[in-house]
Order: structure tokens, then sequence, then C-alpha cells
């Protein structure tokens, strides 16, 4: 069982202007106020030779302003952040020097710091940074931060492969479950070989929930990991998938493009919370 569990106190948004990156807002909002946690809306200005604001367009600074505005409605607890120079470099530096616990994006956006897509600015977030980084798939039809309404979580799927004895994801999975009195789905995909340390850790886990007071199912499919982890996700209503960024199953193996973590993300509909190994630092404060 984990020694200790993390809190979730101090949350980075990244937006881009655009409505696509206000996607993230109702998971962000919902989030804040189970664990009454500060929110930091944070943008990137390119270059730190000229004025900050200057390089904010109208909209990019009308959409910080709307949601910080619907945020403030809900939380008092909300700031922003205009920092300067290559994005992902930026948010992961300011999340290790402002203590942040999470960074949650939305995975669109358009162009330069506004592609805020997995295999740009969230692919390079990912592998550097020291703090889990939440990715919701924004699909075009969602209200902006103008019509927030908090996103709904009844149901956590973690993924577990057998081979880690405590999986970094596990004790994010317990704070979030607790959070939003959430069931929790821990899922072993049987990928033909001995399936007999998977259902170990399932049992293992069960009962560490059960210990906590915590509902957890154990479920065993069979397949490769990033096709079944995201079927049970399309297939579990108001669900959040928690796992590993580095795994024995492939969730990253150092490296987020092409991986079961890519695959979810892009593949399902729900958020998608990365959680990076115990000790990592991120490449960038190695």
């Amino acid at each position: 069982m984990p020694d200790e569990l993390p809190a979730i106190k101090n949350i980075i948004v990244p937006l881009d202007g655009s409505d696509l990156s206000e996607t993230a807002l109702p998971i962000v909002s919902a989030l804040a106020a189970a664990a009454d946690a500060h929110i930091d809306l944070v943008t990137v200005a390119l270059t730190s030779e000229v004025p900050l604001k200057s390089q904010m367009d109208s909209l990019t600074q009308q959409a910080l302003h709307r949601a910080e505005a619907a945020l403030l409605a809900k939380h008092h607890k909300v700031g922003r952040k205009i920092l300067a120079g290559v994005p992902a470099d930026e948010i992961s530096a300011y999340a290790a020097t402002s203590n942040a616990d999470l960074i949650v994006m939305a995975t669109h956006g358009r162009s330069g710091f506004r592609r805020l897509i997995l295999g740009s600015v969230a692919d390079r977030l990912i592998s550097q940074s020291h703090v889990p980084v939440m990715l919701v798939r924004a699909s075009g039809d969602e209200p902006t931060g103008s019509s927030l309404a908090d996103a709904k979580i009844e149901q956590i799927i973690l993924p577990l492969d057998g081979r880690e004895s405590t999986p970094a994801a596990v004790p994010f999975a317990l704070v979030l479950a607790k959070l939003f009195g959430a069931g929790t789905i821990l899922l072993y995909v049987d990928e033909g070989v001995d399936p007999e340390p998977g259902q170990r850790q399932l049992r293992a886990f069960a009962g560490v929930f059960g210990e906590l007071g915590l509902n957890a199912e154990t479920r065993s499919v069979d397949g490769e990991p990033g096709e079944a982890i995201a079927d049970v996700a399309s297939l579990t209503e108001h669900s959040m998938v928690v796992m590993s960024s580095l795994s024995a199953t492939g969730v990253a193996r150092g490296s987020h493009r092409g991986s079961v973590a890519d695959y979810v993300v892009k593949n399902s509909e729900v958020p998608v919370l990365i959680v990076p190994p115990r000790g990592y630092l991120g490449a960038a404060l190695e």
C-alpha cells in the first residue's frame, strides 16, 4: 500500500486562446471543487524580447479573462500567468517551481503554441515533466469557459501489468477515487504471457482500495493493451483513465509517441492522467 497519498492543491491549466483549449475547464473545475485546489491559468509567449502582453492577441486575452471569470464564479483560488519561451519547457519549469501537483490540458488547438496536441506540446510536456499531466481530448463540440459546467467522474480505470510492486499511478487513482467518490476498475490486459502475476496484483490492490473504503472491481481482458484500455474507457460512462507513464507493457518506455498512453488518449473520449515514475525529475530538470 502507498505510504502517503499525494495531495492535489495546485493545478496548472495551459490555455492558448482557442475554444478547444478551454475544453479542459470542466474537469479542472470539478477537481478544484473536490480538492479545494488553486488553479493557475497559463499561456506562453514565444519570446521574452518584447513585452509579454503585447504578444497576446485580443482573442487570447479575451479567452484568458473568460476562463478566469467562469472559474472565479465557482472557485476563489484562480490566477493567471504569462510565460515566455518554448511552451513545454516553460510550463514544465513553472510546474516545478510553483509546486504544482497536476497539469490539465486539452489535446487539440490551433497552430504554433496553439498546437496543444499529443505529438507536440503535450507529448514533450509529458516526457519531461515530473508533474502528472491530465489530457482531455477535445472534439470541438464542448462548451467554452463562458458556459462552464463541472465534469462528472464516476469511475476510475487503473491499468495494471503485474510487474511493478506499486505502480506510480496507484496513489493518484486512490486520491481521485476518494475525491470524486468514484468506483475503480482495476484492469489487467492479458497479452498471452503468464497471467498469475497480474491476477495477484489485481487482488492485492483491490484489498488496498477496500481498506480505504473505496469500491474497486477487478477485470481481466485479452488483447493489445492500448486497444483494450481504450475499449473499456469507451464503454464506461463518466470515467477517467489513470496510468503510469513508464510500464513494462509499453505505456511509454521513455517515449510517448506511438505508446500505449498515446493510443489511449487518441482513441478514447475520457480524460487520461499520465503519471511519471516515482523519483522522476523530468528531462528538463536532470
